[in-house]
């Protein structure tokens, strides 16, 4: 589990290792690549993530997410942006991709994103819930859905895509800088004012220096 991050990698976007293996080993796993359309719901640390991984991979990306985290999601290469609170998701995401998507992400994991979600599916599509904020109390209603689809499992492994994130690192294709302020670290006796910048900032994690 636990490998070398390249010495040519800046020591500030090293905590963002986990994350971006995690879910790099997911995307891949799910089948994201060139030439596929994927919708995302879920702005956070996570969700960026997914949606990076994607268009490195060479695929198109919808998210929905936080109206606050919108400039952030398009620095990740996202295509379309919807903020939450919409009356009819649904209706407006199939507004600007009304063929659909191949991969349907919820990296949230709340009570009736997947319903929604389904609907926004291509025919034999894929439909991941990774999120975990319902956890046990999800369901799915397969009549909402267009066609067949494939409901994939959260699974991944962290080790197999070190070398892949080392590399999107080292071009460029990964910046930390996305996720938090890298020129910013926050000592950790003052760790409970980065939660709270968190939660007005566009960016979905903080910095954090463990010795002062």
């Amino acid at each position: 589990m636990n490998q070398i991050v390249p010495a040519a990698v800046d020591p500030r976007a090293a905590p963002m290792f986990t994350t971006w293996r995690e879910t790099l080993s997911m995307t891949k796993r799910f089948g994201v690549c060139a030439g596929s359309s994927v919708l995302i719901v879920g702005s956070g640390g996570n969700g960026l993530a997914f949606a990076a991984h994607s268009v490195n991979l060479g695929a198109r990306v919808t998210m929905v997410g936080s109206p606050r985290r919108e400039e952030t999601a398009l620095g990740a290469g996202v295509r379309e942006y919807f903020g939450y609170g919409k009356e009819d998701l649904q209706a407006a995401v199939l507004k600007s991709v009304p063929q659909g998507f191949d991969f349907a992400l919820d990296a949230l994991g709340r009570q009736g994103i997947a319903d929604q979600l389904l609907g926004c599916l291509r025919p034999k599509g894929r439909l991941a819930i990774y999120g975990i904020d319902d956890f046990g109390k999800l369901s799915i209603n397969p009549g909402l859905a267009r066609g067949e689809f494939t409901i994939f499992p959260a699974s991944y492994a962290e080790p197999e895509t070190h070398q892949d994130v080392s590399e999107f690192v080292l071009q460029g294709r990964l910046r930390a800088d996305l996720w938090y302020d890298t020129d910013k670290p926050y000592p950790l006796s003052d760790i409970a004012a980065a939660f709270e910048d968190v939660r007005r900032s566009p960016k979905p994690k903080a910095l954090i220096r463990l010795k002062e």
